[in-house]
């Protein structure tokens, strides 16, 4: 709760977390949870709500990054199934002329 209110009263957090030993992500997140709480209480809701709609938001960000990821997997799938078949085009393409040169020649 310290280093809290020593970062809303407007201390660097990169001193801070040197002090405490502490890192400045951990920092950011306890202070992002401090205001969320503090926000709570203004608008009437328990730190509990607070915490509740804040890991909702967090579960609906995570949502949509694994959503984006997966979509970016499977267009990687469609691909790596685009390139055989490619390749099988070319390959029957070079069997073609193969098998052709030699019936021109005779």
């Amino acid at each position: 709760m310290e280093a809290i209110l020593r970062l809303l009263k407007g201390e660097s957090i990169d001193s801070v977390s040197r002090e405490l030993v502490v890192t400045v992500e951990a920092l950011s997140r306890w202070r992002e949870e401090f205001l969320a709480a503090g926000l709570a209480g203004l608008k009437g809701r328990t730190p509990e709500e607070a915490k509740v709609a804040a890991l909702e938001k967090k579960i609906g960000q995570r949502a949509m990054e694994l959503e984006l990821h997966k979509k970016k997997r499977s267009g990687s799938a469609r691909e790596a199934t685009v390139r055989p078949s490619e390749a099988d085009r070319e390959e029957r393409v070079q069997r073609r002329a193969e098998s052709a040169a030699p019936g021109a020649q005779g």
